[in-house]
């Protein structure tokens, strides 16, 4: 073939190329689609089995799909007045403001009960824990909830758990409370150190450790709003063979719709504390506390409310090395 022969043909396929091309945008062909705009689709269009809700809250999972879908929501409401199609954000922030209703609804039926987790540890308890609270009337709620609670169980030891940050120590106002009503102050053990849900469980089981208590079964007593992230963190802490449940003291405000959303936030931020801790092999479950994996070494390390409490090591180095022995 001649190559004059061989370019006109080429000449003619990129005309027509040319052509081919102005038409599909001149008529409006299909394009691609910016990502913003795919992922506000697939946003549009996530689900989830509500059958599996409780499943997904004993695990802890439920708390962190809530705080992702609170993240997408709030990045969907930031695109609104930014978009040629504005009923892709309104499409998906609808949408993903349903998933969340659903959720907290879940939340609220599930809490509206006694008792959760084992049921041989609430029918006899070895060990009562007492949940310290910020605020003075939660406080109360959850004393005044264990008070029968330690009279039934006669034989079971009670252990308040809580520092706080005011004035008086958590514990010692639960003790005072249980005094006042009639419990025996010899029956109490305090625990001041936790500032929060993971030291409550960290350093309970450090106490039952130096006090040589071995509770095959627990009873905790808190806030209803917050059994669930209290029953799941005990549980991760104090390990397997620990038979755990909780008993629900009612608060007023726990249906309302900020209470159980900080909750399930709160959640969240409690289970990613609690995962950064496990990427040193052991770091839960560690059996000396000096130990680098451990538990209450890395909340010194990393924690922002035990960090640089290298007093707290020295604390309990007594209480890890007898668990050490055990």
């Amino acid at each position: 073939m001649d190559v004059k022969e061989f370019v006109l043909p080429q000449k003619i396929f990129l005309v027509a190329l040319i052509i081919i091309c102005l038409k599909s945008i001149a008529f409006g062909q299909p394009q691609a689609l910016p990502a913003y705009e795919r992922q506000l689709m697939d946003l549009a269009k996530v689900r989830f089995r509500a059958d599996d809700y409780a499943n997904e809250l004993a695990t802890g999972r439920l708390f962190q799909i809530y705080a992702q879908l609170q993240e997408q929501l709030a990045w969907a409401k930031s695109l609104q007045g930014l978009l040629d199609k504005p009923d892709l954000s309104t499409a998906a922030i609808d949408h993903l403001q349903d998933l969340s209703q659903q959720i907290r609804a879940f939340y609220k039926s599930y809490i509206s009960t006694e008792i959760l987790g084992d049921k041989e540890a609430y029918e006899k308890p070895d060990l009562i824990i007492i949940l310290g609270a910020g605020g003075a009337q939660t406080l109360e709620e959850r004393t005044q909830s264990a008070l029968p609670l330690i009279k039934r169980f006669p034989e079971a030891k009670v252990l308040v758990s809580g520092g706080g940050r005011g004035i008086r120590l958590e514990s010692e106002e639960m003790r005072r409370m249980l005094v006042e009503k009639g419990v025996d102050g010899a029956r109490v053990i305090e625990e001041s150190d936790s500032l929060d849900t993971l030291g409550n469980a960290v350093f309970s089981k450090l106490v039952m450790s130096q006090q040589k208590i071995a509770a095959r079964t627990i009873l905790l007593v808190t806030s209803d709003f917050h059994a669930p992230r209290a029953l799941l963190i005990f549980k991760s802490i104090l390990g397997g063979n620990a038979r755990i449940a909780a008993v629900l003291a009612p608060h007023p405000a726990s249906d309302s719709e900020q209470r159980i959303d900080k909750e399930l936030k709160n959640g969240a931020e409690s289970l990613r504390e609690m995962l950064s801790y496990q990427k040193i092999p052991g770091a839960i479950t560690a059996r000396r506390i000096e130990d680098p994996s451990s538990a209450l070494y890395q909340m010194v390390i990393h924690h922002d409310l035990y960090k640089n409490r290298w007093d707290l090591i020295r604390k309990y180095e007594t209480g890890a090395e007898s668990q050490t022995e055990q």
